[in-house]
């Protein structure tokens, strides 16, 4: 009967953003952020509030070389080497990177860092096992 109340009391004590910190102070799961921010948006000239990136222009597509796609801000590469989750608190997290570009921030352009709703989505998809293997080590201990 004391093993039973113990779970009862594991279970009142846990909160939804107690859950959401530990899943996300796993570097994995950051990881997953940013790489749903950067290869399922940015690559594609997607913003996240879905707005899109502008088209390269004939200039920089002949002259430069860039291809008759949107912007995907990855020129360099220097610029996605920077993104990192800075903050989890039990509201959220927060994506940080270098926005510096030339005599430019690249947040002038819009909403660069966070998941639009498809890609939160897939990330509910992708953290729920984890999620669930919290769920069971907070009330099982």
């Amino acid at each position: 009967m004391n093993k039973l109340l113990q779970l009862a009391q594991n279970a009142q004590r846990l909160t939804t953003g107690r859950l959401f910190v530990l899943t996300f102070s796993d570097q994995r799961n950051k990881d997953i952020v940013i790489q749903l921010n950067q290869e399922f948006q940015l690559e594609l000239g997607v913003l996240a509030d879905d707005r899109q990136l502008p088209f390269y222009s004939e200039v920089s597509q002949s002259v430069y070389g860039k291809p008759n796609s949107r912007w995907t801000l990855k020129d360099t590469g220097e610029f996605y080497e920077s993104f990192r989750v800075i903050n989890v608190s039990q509201s959220g997290l927060i994506i940080d990177a270098d926005d510096e570009k030339e005599d430019k921030r690249l947040s002038e352009y819009g909403a660069i860092l966070g998941l639009n709703d498809e890609n939160m989505a897939r990330l509910r998809d992708i953290i729920i096992p984890t999620i669930r293997k919290y769920l069971k080590e907070l009330i099982l201990k």
